[in-house]
């Protein structure tokens, strides 16, 4: 892997943390049932994954075997579902898909991208 796509990795891994800490403020907020507070900060979480995404295909061809694009797949679908449970339920129910079903599917994907791209930045 080029110098290029290395940075490119490390700055995909780097998104990723900053997904995480916007899913804990998120939960955070949603536990104490502060709906609306959780509204941007949803859609900057989203905004960092289709900028992962556009980075992933610069660099995806060239990583060894792995599960990126149905986890990627999968993480897609789990965002779409909170943002419909928001566009029809106001985010009632978003506590219970952020922790059975968004939360999991993030945390499998983020790992996935750790153990594929940690090599290329350590090396």
């Amino acid at each position: 892997m080029r110098q290029e796509e290395t940075q490119v990795a490390k700055n995909i891994l780097d998104l990723t943390d900053t997904m995480d800490e916007g899913f804990n403020y998120i939960t955070e907020k949603l536990e104490n049932e502060n709906i609306k507070e959780t509204v941007s900060m949803l859609l900057d979480v989203i905004k960092a994954f289709a900028s992962i995404e556009r980075a992933l295909e610069q660099v995806l061809v060239q990583l060894k075997e792995n599960n990126i694009p149905e986890k990627t797949n999968k993480l897609r679908d789990a965002l779409d579902s909170i943002v419909n449970e928001y566009e029809v339920n106001k985010g009632k129910n978003a506590i219970k898909i952020m922790q059975v079903n968004l939360a999991p599917t993030f945390e499998s994907w983020k790992d996935e991208l750790e153990r594929v791209l940690r090599p290329y930045i350590v090396s």
